[in-house]
């Protein structure tokens, strides 16, 4: 699977169903499941997607077709898919690990299965024209299985264990473009088949299940560019491997489809997120200005917005803080503001608080970090900004739109 963050939706392609290999395209998004009635790939499994956002398609590559391992790459455009025939391709593989480097803007993919006792240990990526072979000086062993994901609040693609010919790994590797570096011994433990996705709402690693060597551990583990956390959950889905892992940006989760288990090929979908998320929403409509979230207030961490689309000259600006976006002084809101000269404005949320600031080059942020205390989970407040815009109404003044700000907890 891979997310399609253009379209918002999630495309799920192929794969095996305990009998056959299937060459099968589906989509979940805000309506759930439905198939698509195209045609062009045969039957592929143990293939690898990753969406390319800046050229709005996904991008597939090998796999294992039921007699052969594949060494094709595809792409899907949103309504069909289409082979490319390329002059320079890595070798046909299959369970290798591939995902999106946006940093880098590429494809990056690392190892694979190429038959008894062959595990690849090679790095590539690929531009959406060409597969170029990458030589770090260091790298993970030789493997397949492993769990790997873009971590887009670090920039990096960190890897987690697989299969080598020493059995199951249990170690933890990062490519920041230019090298691997292992970055712990610790974690998870040993496993190979784990499902792995980043969560950008949290920018957490989400890794769930795998083989250990025994059987399917059914634990979740996340890794916040530091440490990989144990989190506990109720319900947890059965232990399983091979299955896929996905952001879905409609539910705000982590979506797992399928795998298999002790009990034999599982088609069943869950949603993993946190039991308390940080929302900002933003409601009302600004009057040459815009307001955005940034970074959302989870307990413990940083929440930061932006304003933009102001004058690019030097300008005074404020932020301000309202625990209602209904009543102000007894006013209603939203509150017509034409009579003080901004035009075309409206004040959205109560002023119970004002940040000052100052406005450079058309964009003014702000910062606060949110204390770790559970007595603020779940509290709303609303925000909303001002700044200094000269010749732009009477009042030279223009306003934003507003946020509803949710404090939440990872």
């Amino acid at each position: 699977m891979a997310t399609d963050t253009g379209r918002g939706q999630i495309l799920l392609s192929g794969g095996w169903d305990g009998s056959s290999n299937l060459a099968d395209t589906w989509l979940f998004d805000a309506a759930g499941w439905h198939q698509l009635a195209v045609s062009g790939r045969g039957p592929h499994s143990s293939h690898r997607l990753a969406f390319d956002p800046a050229r709005g398609v996904v991008v597939s590559f090998g796999g294992w077709d039921g007699t052969n391992f594949l060494g094709d790459t595809w792409e899907w455009n949103g309504a069909a898919w289409r082979q490319l025939f390329l002059p320079t391709s890595p070798a046909a593989r299959y369970s290798h690990a591939m995902v999106f480097d946006a940093a880098r803007g590429v494809a990056l993919m690392f190892g694979g299965f190429c038959g008894t006792g062959c595990y690849r240990g090679d790095s590539w990526s690929f531009d959406g024209t060409t597969w170029t072979q990458l030589l770090p000086a260091t790298a993970p062993s030789p493997r397949y299985s492993a769990g790997m994901a873009y971590d887009g609040a670090r920039q990096r693609v960190v890897l987690y264990g697989g299969r080598s010919a020493l059995g199951q790994e249990s170690d933890t590797w990062e490519w920041d473009g230019t090298n691997w570096t292992h970055r712990s011994a610790t974690g998870p433990g040993p496993r190979s088949t784990p499902a792995m996705a980043f969560d950008p709402l949290r920018n957490r690693v989400v890794l769930f299940s795998g083989f250990n060597g025994a059987s399917y551990a059914a634990n979740v583990f996340e890794w916040d560019g530091t440490t990989w956390l144990a989190r506990a959950t109720s319900p947890t889905p059965a232990g399983r491997g091979f299955s896929a892992m996905a952001f879905d940006p409609n539910s705000g989760a982590t979506l797992l489809f399928g795998g298999d288990a002790a009990g034999g090929i599982l088609g069943d979908t869950w949603l993993y997120g946190p039991l308390h998320p940080a929302n900002m929403r933003p409601f009302g409509s600004g009057c040459g200005a815009s307001l955005a979230g940034l970074q959302a207030p989870w307990l413990g961490d940083m929440m930061a917005v932006e304003m933009t689309a102001l004058p690019t000259s030097i300008g005074m600006a404020g932020l301000c803080f309202g625990l209602s976006n209904q009543l102000w002084n007894g006013a209603l809101l939203p509150l017509d503001l034409g009579a003080n000269g901004m035009t075309g404005c409206h004040l959205y949320v109560s002023l119970d608080a004002v940040v000052p600031g100052t406005s450079v080059g058309g964009v003014l942020r702000w910062s606060t970090s949110i204390p770790n205390s559970t007595a603020l989970l779940g509290v709303v407040c609303y925000l909303q900004s001002w700044a200094q815009s000269p010749g732009a109404n009477p009042a030279g003044v223009v306003a934003a739109n507003a946020l509803e700000v949710q404090v939440g907890a990872r």
